[in-house]
């Protein structure tokens, strides 16, 4: 099965719709009384209309048609946050290890920010404090001003949290929300103040998602666990649902803005709000969303930042090479990808060629990140794989009973002598003489792609 490596982050502005609110039905009562009036906040920055800050398995963007930032070969990110003065926040895995880096505004390179192990739950005001990071791991709280000072550590076992693990942080106002489960899979929520202290909780409620507090801390956001896939808004001052709406089928983050939740699924970022209101960010062929959150702050990193880690190679094997000439027989969804195929090794973008394999690729695992691998040590597989588009294909069975297309030519159930003649635009006579004699298997470069247009096989490519 072929799966996309995580890369890094995109920031995009969103562009507004609307759809038609829908009716709430559910009140959901707390098992702790919370306050009768919800806590003020310190924030004075507004949120920038419509933006949110979304992590994918492609680049960063700074603002839109600004600098773009890459995290390192072997590098995963998750959650990512503004610091609300230009900066960014973020968490990245390496080696099965989460740890989080802080991007200030003007700055090259991002430095560690905070205690290895911990994931990035929230940034954002507390209290009197100056912006403050919240992480967590399971039995840990961790807050953390973001420009220095000590991080101040709290134990689970010492705060007044219902039985379970931590899995979530967020801040709102004079509050810390703290998800928590046993299961893994329902997630409840207590409400703490600056100090650790009790405020509300546990609410008695199951998230499928931890729990977000708004930055003004009038409402917890949550993802509905049964069988509908809503977003529910709950008013914080009286336990009472207030709005739930629905958004899509499959979600892979909700997190809270000043009154909004931003929702990421596979195709979009959709921000809703306590009305119903949406604005949808139409996700770019730069790979699958895997976190948002409202960016509440122009993003202005130095034009020469990254996100650390090994970059990219510079130089690319398929740079200046021409498109492969318009190919005849192939149906209509096949010739798409063809084209698509191609057109992405051309222009070197590793995660749009990631994003273009099917479900069922036989190839390698983390495409994108093999084709940098590669391309870093001198293997020219972008180049390998315009070319090879640019040979005849041929035609076979496909295991379903269906037509498959593949290239080159050769592997046609039946190739003929033109098919092997044209080998030579890219391999020696003495490799295509082992292959045509039988003396060894073919170990060029292949792809095939169904009928129906999937991208089901990338073959041959060299070992690093």
């Amino acid at each position: 099965m072929h799966r996309v490596a995580l890369a890094a982050s995109v920031v995009l502005l969103v562009t507004a719709s609307c759809s038609t609110p829908e009716s709430s039905t559910t009140t959901l009562a707390p098992t702790t009384t919370p306050p009768s009036t919800a806590p003020t906040t310190t924030t004075t920055l507004a949120p920038l209309p419509f933006s949110a800050l979304g992590t994918s398995v492609a680049a960063l963007g700074s603002v839109p048609d600004g600098p773009s930032l890459a995290v390192g070969i072997g590098r995963g990110i998750g959650a990512a946050y503004d610091d609300l003065a230009g900066g960014i926040i973020f968490e990245q895995l390496v080696d099965g290890v989460w740890s989080s880096w802080y991007l200030p505004a003007g700055r090259q390179e991002p430095t560690e920010f905070s205690i290895p192990g911990a994931r990035l739950g929230d940034v954002d005001f507390l209290g009197e404090r100056p912006p403050t990071a919240a992480l967590w791991d399971e039995t840990t709280l961790i807050l953390q001003t973001v420009k220095g000072g000590a991080p101040e550590v709290l134990l689970r076992v010492e705060l007044p949290l219902p039985d379970g693990d931590v899995s979530g942080v967020s801040l709102g106002g004079d509050v810390i929300g703290v998800s928590t489960t046993e299961d893994g899979e329902c997630h409840d929520l207590t409400l703490l103040s600056a100090d650790g202290e009790l405020v509300a909780g546990p609410l008695g409620i199951c998230s499928a998602f931890p729990v977000q507090v708004t930055s003004n801390a009038d409402h917890a956001i949550l993802l509905d666990a049964g069988a509908s896939t809503r977003v529910i808004f709950l008013d914080l001052a009286t336990g009472e649902e207030v709005a739930r709406w629905q958004v899509a089928d499959e979600v892979v983050s909700v997190t809270a803005g000043q009154e909004t939740a931003i929702v990421a699924s596979p195709d979009t970022i959709e921000r809703v709000d306590l009305a119903g209101n949406r604005e949808d960010l139409d996700w770019l062929p730069l790979g699958t969303p895997v976190f948002a959150s409202e960016l509440r702050a122009p993003v202005t990193p130095s034009d020469l930042a990254s996100l650390g880690g090994v970059s990219i190679p510079v130089d690319c094997s398929a740079t200046g090479l021409p498109d492969p000439a318009p190919a005849s027989g192939l149906t209509p969804a096949a010739d798409e990808t063809r084209t698509a195929v191609a057109a992405a090794a051309l222009d070197c973008n590793y995660w749009r060629l990631g994003s273009l394999a099917s479900p069922e690729f036989d190839g390698p695992e983390d495409l994108a990140l093999t084709m940098i691998e590669r391309e870093a040590n001198g293997i020219p597989v972008m180049a390998d794989i315009a070319n090879t588009l640019g040979l005849a294909h041929g035609e076979r069975a496909s295991l379903d009973g269906g037509i498959e297309f593949v290239w080159p030519s050769i592997l046609d159930d039946e190739p003929t002598d033109e098919d092997w003649e044209l080998l030579r635009l890219l391999y020696n006579e003495e490799r295509i003489a082992e292959w045509r004699d039988g003396r060894a298997p073919f170990d060029g470069l292949s792809i095939v792609i169904t009928e129906d247009g999937a991208w089901t096989e990338l073959g041959g490519i060299p070992e690093g």
